[in-house]
């Protein structure tokens, strides 16, 4: 058997992950591979000092890097780096000594490459070398450790049709943003005349908007018509245009110099197809094409794409369409939206008139004045995204053990804590696949409750025996119950994005499944080796994930997470052991009980204790069980990547033993109650 290192697979992870990186061809990667090393800090360690001389370039892997300065024996933290990230380059390329400090926070694993290795790096791709000094030049345009500052992002609101809820997402857009980040924030309207955003928001405006045809465009001109609101805490910008004039230098100058004061900058164009609308999508990091589930509309939007591309020479990656539900929209399957659009869809935004029946200056507002409706939350999560402050939960495997993540999911609903990406695999995927399919902690328990204290009903649903080489049991019984409780929906109908993790057995490699019908994922997801039978896709065989990530941090992490909550509930060996001495007591004491019993008591006991023995030491147990010791291993190693880790362990808990329901549950409440200050901590950086 070939073993593959842990330093080769760190290296392939990151070279594929890394924007830097993954664009590159195989030969260059493995010539980065070859002249790199992974290298592991401990929380605390000095990666180097401010002032040191540059002797390599890094890159993180895993964990989290703190880069802050000290002045006058005060440390000012400039940013944390995480998964993906690059740094020690501009002093690198420019051979000046490092500016800050690289602190490591928590465990972490870098990608270093030496600098004459890097040097020769870069003279065998010059495409590279490019790269970064184009990123060097935005970073000293962009982001200045002395002052602290950040890249700023323009963002654009576009829209092909009107009266589908654009300027609406586009302000919800911009108070998230100020709401979850902490950034500064403008909103920036674009019109032919002064329209009635302002009255509508209840914005009393100091003067007229600025034209683009007669004003001096300069920053302190600039300043003078922006509005201060302290209710919504983000600036206001209005400005008007005329389509006939040439104005395109002046809304690049505008849009330029704004970067100078705010992190995030929000454009609600005019849905008009002009030279000044194309010049701010060309000054855009980001376009948000907003349209609905009309039919018409899609073609119109794709239409709209076209454009962009011809005119624009816009990077498709960076159009991000937005599908706004609309309360008489008709839903039309997602792949035939992909089919029209010639496009992906970047998120589905639910009705917003479940919030609100008129727009008017409180509805408008829907995160503020609907906080807990589906719009809101959906509109929020795409701002953590755009900040890169998301949150994801990872739920691991381990059988009956896992509904203590149910318990979990109770406290993070109890104390309003929200969650972007959901990843599960094995049980952690059903639960997870419940609670995105939209019933709450609550809901999710009452499910499992049916089955607490009641053995017989649980091998019932576990159990359905069938002649098969693959397992002893057919699984649809498993089946029946997940159609139950999810009906036929489907990745595009759950209310939370998710991320179900699975194992090829013919490819042996991790398969993520985030498409498609979700009771077959979640199927796939649970079929534990030798137990359930295996679920067949196209020539392969898909079981339990669980034997290849027991807990899907490495899966949040490749989906772009930054903050990460996993749960582990695989016990550690100090655990079983404790389990088995609690075992070994319970039986000398029943045995001591027995003797005070009668002849028939004793006989059913005997009975008891004979099918005790079968299920205990059959082979399909120790399997299992054997399996669960493997992944105990392999969580305990991805855990060190997330940033909360809670591990609900019942000590004596068996893998099957899903009729230990309230005490799982309660276990986890508590356990996520411990971490509270932690999970705290983590969302408020």
């Amino acid at each position: 058997m070939f073993l593959i290192r842990k330093t080769d697979v760190s290296k392939s992870f990151i070279l594929s992950y890394a924007a830097i990186f993954s664009h590159l061809r195989r030969s260059e990667k493995n010539l980065i591979a070859k002249k790199s090393e992974v290298v592991s800090y401990k929380k605390g360690n000095l990666i180097y000092r401010q002032g040191e001389p540059s002797d390599a370039f890094y890159c993180v892997i895993s964990g989290r890097v703190k880069m802050s300065r000290f002045q006058d024996n005060r440390e000012t933290v400039l940013e944390f780096l995480t998964c993906g990230m690059y740094f020690g380059i501009s002093s690198l390329l420019t051979t000046q000594t490092h500016s800050a400090n690289a602190e490591v926070v928590n465990d972490s694993l870098i990608l270093r490459i030496k600098k004459d290795d890097f040097d020769f790096i870069l003279k065998k791709m010059p495409k590279l070398a490019i790269g970064l000094s184009m990123t060097l030049s935005q970073q000293i345009r962009t982001r200045d450790y002395l002052k602290g500052a950040v890249r700023s992002n323009i963002i654009s609101v576009y829209s092909a049709v009107s009266g589908i809820g654009c300027t609406m997402y586009a302000i919800n857009l911009a108070i998230s943003l100020k709401r979850e980040t902490g950034k500064k924030v403008i909103f920036v309207e674009i019109s032919h005349s002064d329209k009635e955003m302002f009255k509508i928001l209840n914005i009393e405006k100091a003067n007229d908007p600025l034209n683009l045809k007669y004003s001096i465009l300069q920053k302190d001109v600039i300043n003078k018509f922006i509005i201060k609101n302290p209710g919504l805490d983000i600036d206001f910008l209005d400005i008007v245009h005329s389509p006939q004039t040439g104005e395109t230098t002046q809304i690049s100058s505008v849009l330029s110099l704004l970067t100078n004061d705010y992190q995030y900058v929000i454009v609600d164009l005019p849905l008009e197809r002009s030279e000044v609308v194309f010049k701010a999508l060309t000054q855009s990091d980001a376009v948000h094409v907003i349209t609905d589930y009309d039919e018409q509309n899609l073609k119109s939007t794709r239409e709209l794409m076209s454009d962009l591309f011809k005119n624009v020479e816009y990077p498709q990656e960076k159009i991000k369409v937005i599908l706004n539900e609309r309360k008489d929209s008709k839903k039309i399957a997602h792949d035939e939206i992909v089919r029209i659009l010639d496009h992906d869809v970047f998120a589905n935004i639910p009705v917003w008139w479940d919030a609100a029946d008129k727009i008017n200056e409180s509805s408008i507002k829907v995160v503020l004045t609907q906080p807990d409706s589906e719009y809101a939350r959906a509109i929020r999560r795409i701002a953590r995204q755009i900040g890169g402050v998301l949150v994801g939960l990872a739920l691991g495997s381990g059988a009956a053990l896992g509904l203590a993540h149910i318990g979990v999911i109770k406290v993070l609903e109890r104390e309003n804590i929200h969650i972007d990406l959901v990843a599960g695999v094995s049980i952690g995927a059903l639960i997870a696949a419940l609670w995105a399919s939209g019933k709450s902690g609550k809901e999710i328990e009452e499910i499992m409750m049916e089955y607490n204290k009641d053995k017989t009903k649980v091998f019932k649903l576990l159990f359905d025996f069938c002649f098969s080489k693959a397992s002893i049991a057919e699984g649809k019984r498993v089946t029946k119950f997940l159609k139950r409780h999810m009906g036929d929906k489907t990745f595009y109908d759950i209310k939370l994005p998710l991320k179900v993790v699975a194992c090829n057995l013919d490819r042996r490699e991790k398969v993520i499944l985030d498409s498609g019908d979700l009771v077959d994922a979640v199927r796939s997801s649970v079929a534990i080796p030798g137990i359930f039978k295996p679920v067949r896709s196209g020539d392969n065989l898909i079981i339990d994930g669980g034997i290849m990530e027991p807990v899907p941090v490495e899966t949040l992490a490749e989906s772009g997470i930054k903050k990460i909550i996993a749960v582990n509930v695989l016990p550690a060996p100090q655990d079983i052991q404790e389990g088995y001495k609690n075992y070994k007591y319970c039986l000398e004491k029943e045995k001591l009980d027995m003797q005070k019993r009668n002849f028939i008591f004793k006989i059913f006991y005997r009975i008891r204790l004979w099918f005790r023995r079968i299920i205990f030491h059959s082979i399909f147990d120790i399997m299992v069980n054997s399996i669960l010791a493997m992944e105990y291993a392999m969580a305990k190693e991805s855990c060190r990547k997330a940033d909360v880790v809670i591990n609900p362990i019942v000590p004596g808990t068996d893998w099957f033993e899903f009729f230990k329901t309230e005490a799982l549950i309660k276990k986890g409440e508590l356990e996520a109650e411990k971490a509270l200050p932690q999970i705290r901590n983590l969302i408020s950086q």
